[in-house]
């Protein structure tokens, strides 16, 4: 059962997510807060509406992975004249 107005510590404890997360959503406007007598305050409705607003079904589509470019090692002098040309 939802409340119907959550502190900021306990919207934090009930959807388990950290204040930085909390303020970091505010400061977005995905999340509307309340200010009653100098406390933040959340409705349990708005709350509700954000969580599953923010955890939606979400289809990805598979990226092809390319090869990974062949690498050929160095010898000491493959190497050494590498570093020498840089300077």
């Amino acid at each position: 059962m939802i409340p119907t107005h959550f502190s900021v510590t306990g919207l934090c404890n009930f959807y388990g997510i950290a204040r930085s997360s909390f303020y970091r959503e505010v400061a977005a406007g995905r999340l509307t807060i309340l200010k009653c007598a100098g406390r933040t305050l959340i409705e349990g409705a708005e709350a509700e509406r954000w969580w599953n607003q923010r955890h939606q079904l979400r289809r990805y589509v598979a990226i092809a992975k390319r090869p990974a470019p062949e690498r050929k090692a160095l010898s000491f002098d493959g190497w050494f004249n590498l570093v020498r040309k840089r300077k």
